[in-house]
């Protein structure tokens, strides 16, 4: 059974917010979200299902997956996010605000299906 979820991202600088993870049983298969950062608008869920990755707030295409390089520090994922092939630990990403790599994902506020 697939189970998305809503995570809740965190920075000491005071940031908070949350994106979507997964999908749904009935529409995984056509929506499923991963965060991703966008170079205008910092932490988005992206639309992982669809073949073109774009932000889905200013339809820009300069976003980087969370969990990869630049915007996710190297190291040992340990499966804290994470919906499919798309990984991410939960410490060490950029914020959106204050610009250092202090963001973190919580565990899943809201589970669905």
């Amino acid at each position: 059974m697939l189970m998305g979820n809503i995570r809740d991202a965190r920075c000491p600088c005071g940031f908070r917010s949350s994106v979507k993870i997964g999908g749904g049983m009935a529409d995984y298969r056509e929506n499923s979200a991963f965060p991703f950062h966008c170079k205008t608008c910092g932490l988005i869920s992206v639309n992982v299902a669809k073949e073109e990755r774009i932000c889905p707030t200013c339809q820009s295409t300069e976003i980087t997956q969370y969990g990869k390089e630049p915007v996710s520090l190297p190291g040992p994922h340990g499966s804290a996010v994470e919906w499919g092939n798309y990984k991410a630990r939960a410490i060490d990403h950029l914020c959106p605000r204050c610009n250092q790599h202090t963001m973190a994902f919580d565990g899943p506020s809201i589970m669905f299906d």
